[in-house]
């Protein structure tokens, strides 16, 4: 198992159909250590304080293009094209949830 899925087990707990959270210093840690020097470059690369994923979002789900910017397939694009580009691992990544609600 791993170490992120094993601390993901340690943290989170399934109680009366909705998921308990608990906080871990190690989330705190992990999201100063992974932010800080996020924000450091992105805003020295873009000469003010930014927070680029934030910005992606905003421009790509809520701007004016939204998801019809790049365009808008059918799910079966999605599934005939995962299957072409990842062939049986595609397959499998799709039966995982299965086999995991299935785990004794």
């Amino acid at each position: 198992m791993s170490l992120a899925f094993s601390n993901f087990q340690d943290t989170h707990s399934i109680g009366c159909g909705a998921l308990q959270e608990k906080t871990s210093p190690f989330h705190l840690i992990s999201f100063v250590v992974v932010s800080v020097p996020l924000v450091a470059i992105d805003s020295v690369y873009y000469g003010r304080p930014v927070l680029a994923p934030l910005n992606i979002v905003l421009y790509n789900v809520f701007g004016k293009g939204g998801p019809n910017l790049y365009g808008v397939e059918p799910l079966s694009y999605y599934l005939i094209n995962g299957v072409l580009n990842f062939n049986v691992v595609f397959i499998l990544a799709l039966l995982a949830p299965l086999a995991v609600e299935f785990q004794v």
